[in-house]
């Protein structure tokens, strides 16, 4: 019995002082407005900007270097953050559309990704016959 009741009141306790804050002014979580990425690991010659236009709501432009092609991709979208972290991972979702400077590649794309720390990754998925995904691994900055 006494096991019991210990247990309960130190539950409500704990439930209780979670849900106090610990000062008088609580902090609300504020994203970044903006982020600027580097790709270091897997494809080395990309950087990106990530623009915040609205709630969770931002546009995204990217250059890629592809050095086997001697060509410049431009690549545009929109791309939407989860409004919430996980741990400390904040997921997202994001589509849009690639140019090509020599070779021509126009196709819209699909992308997840996650911006944890000072890094991010981000699988990047070409909506066309035969393409494969691309990956990305890199620095984040947030300002």
């Amino acid at each position: 019995m006494k096991k019991t009741a210990l247990g309960t009141i130190l539950a409500i306790l704990l439930i209780l002082g979670s849900a106090i804050p610990a000062s008088g002014r609580s902090r609300r979580f504020q994203p970044a407005k903006n982020y600027l990425t580097f790709s270091f690991v897997i494809n080395p010659s990309q950087i990106g900007y990530k623009h915040h236009l609205g709630k969770n709501l931002y546009a995204t432009g990217d250059l890629v270097y592809q050095h086997e092609y001697s060509d410049l991709l431009f690549r545009v979208g929109g791309a939407y953050y989860i409004p919430a972290k996980v741990l400390f991972f904040r997921f997202y979702g994001s589509g849009g559309y690639q140019f090509a400077r020599n070779n021509g590649n126009e196709y819209p794309y699909v992308a997840v990704g996650t911006h944890f720390w000072f890094l991010y990754t981000e699988i990047l998925h070409p909506i066309e016959s035969r393409a494969t995904p691309e990956y990305r691994l890199g620095f984040s900055v947030r300002f």
